[in-house]
């Protein structure tokens, strides 16, 4: 059975680590178990970890901080956590240069971007000319807007689909590695991976959090998890 590592979600107003039982559903519902990292930044210690893994899960959350992408923070920006960068800042480092099968779920996405050289908006209705919702109420599992599918995505789901969406930052500046896969009509990057890799992907949407309405999550899911030896 494959294991795949998520990594956790934290609170920072109360220095408490969680996570949504429903990213453990995604890929149990998958064929695959999944298991949460420690909030453990050390390189020795992730490297080690990773090792005993089959593919990691970046997941949502926190901001990521504007300095890691050369710029100051402005006051629509939201919380980060300097712990929850660091780690996975090093742990994508890990990811990448061993080829391990990644899966970025919105700020996932971010960081990957990130990571590569990219740039995020670090608020959408302060930074960007946006015409759909990006930041739904709730329930979350509505799927709210429609996404553009290009090169293995259309070949894959053909043109076009809907998906949820609860965020508030989003991919500015591509990096040159990423290949974007999806964008909505507003021109948001929703998609991205890097082609010569085994699977190094991320989606702006939350497949955890539509598990019955986007059916389109699991077949993502199932590529991820199909990229494993």
């Amino acid at each position: 059975m494959k294991i795949i590592g998520l990594t956790p979600l934290y609170d920072v107003a109360e220095n408490r680590l969680f996570m949504l039982r429903k990213y453990i559903k995604l890929i149990e519902r998958n064929g695959a178990y999944a298991v949460i990292l420690p909030f453990n930044s050390d390189r020795k210690f992730l490297e080690e970890i990773v090792d005993r893994l089959d593919g990691i899960v970046f997941t949502g959350g926190l901001d990521v901080a504007p300095s890691y992408y050369g710029e100051d923070k402005i006051l629509e920006c939201g919380i980060s956590s300097n712990v929850r960068d660091e780690l996975e800042f090093n742990l994508m480092d890990i990811c990448y240069k061993k080829d391990i099968p990644t899966l970025g779920i919105c700020r996932g996405l971010q960081i990957m971007n990130v990571y590569l050289g990219g740039t995020l908006y670090q608020d959408l209705k302060k930074q960007k000319d946006i015409s759909i919702i990006h930041s739904q109420d709730k329930p979350y599992n509505d799927l709210v807007h429609e996404v553009t599918n290009y090169g293995m995505f259309k070949e894959k789901f053909g043109d076009k689909f809907y998906v949820n969406s609860l965020h508030h930052q989003a991919i500015k500046d591509v990096a040159e590695k990423l290949e974007v896969l999806q964008k909505s009509s507003d021109d948001i990057v929703e998609a991205a991976y890097v082609k010569d890799k085994k699977f190094f992907l991320g989606v702006q949407y939350h497949p955890e959090m539509a598990l019955d309405t986007l059916k389109q999550g699991h077949e993502i899911v199932k590529m991820f998890l199909d990229s494993i030896e």
